[in-house]
């Protein structure tokens, strides 16, 4: 399904797979240095610090990045949110596979579930990244939703009665998952919400963060 372009010898040590979907988005300079990219124009999305389990890397926010928005030749946007992969962390590491979240991703969607659509594959060396669509809505820590809850007038009552109706939506989608043989920790801070702000309801759910999901049977 990934196309990997013709690399300039000089490159070798660079491989890029990208669906071919999304291959008239990528701009040049990403394709001519996907790491630097990633550190120059990538924005944290998660807020906080790097936490260690012993020697390893257990939580890093510096590793899963907004990018800008792309464009094709025609003005279509694309919404991209690149990870750097931890080889050493759930199932990846015990995969060795450094592909392993994309995998998952694709594997869900085509289930019928919702997932992110997996945009790109990046290995240079021992590095590795992954690109996918973001999806829409919001995160819990989110400082967008914080400002449109106060632009609305959102009392805190409100805000306990949109995190049950989250928690309500997210059990649900749970049980689908499940009964789709689709194992995975479910926590609200995993997940991107789509909101109706005037009916004060979660109409939309999509998970992240796939290093520990399972499908049964795979």
């Amino acid at each position: 399904m990934f196309e990997t372009p013709k690399i300039p010898e000089k490159k070798q040590d660079l491989k890029i797979g990208i669906n071919p979907q999304f291959q008239g988005f990528v701009p040049a300079e990403f394709s001519e240095d996907p790491f630097g990219y990633f550190e120059t124009h990538g924005k944290n999305i998660k807020p906080g610090e790097t936490v260690y389990e012993g020697e390893k890397i257990k939580e890093d926010p510096t590793a899963v990045k907004d990018f800008p928005v792309w464009t094709d030749e025609n003005g279509n946007e694309l919404k991209v949110v690149a990870k750097r992969v931890n080889t050493e962390k759930g199932k990846v590491g015990k995969t060795a596979n450094p592909f392993y979240e994309a995998d998952v991703m694709e594997k869900v969607r085509e289930l019928g579930l919702p997932a992110p659509a997996p945009i790109a594959r990046i290995q240079k060396e021992d590095e590795f990244l992954i690109l996918m669509e973001r999806a829409e809505g919001f995160t819990i820590f989110d400082p967008a939703l914080q400002e449109i809850f106060q632009e609305k007038g959102y009392s805190e009552k409100d805000k306990e009665e949109l995190k049950k109706d989250a928690e309500g939506a997210m059990a649900e989608l749970q049980s689908r998952f499940e009964q789709a043989g689709v194992q995975r920790k479910w926590k609200l801070s995993d997940m991107v919400f789509q909101v109706d702000f005037s009916t004060k309801k979660i109409t939309g759910i999509t998970p992240v963060d796939w290093e520990r999901t399972e499908i049964i049977g795979s």
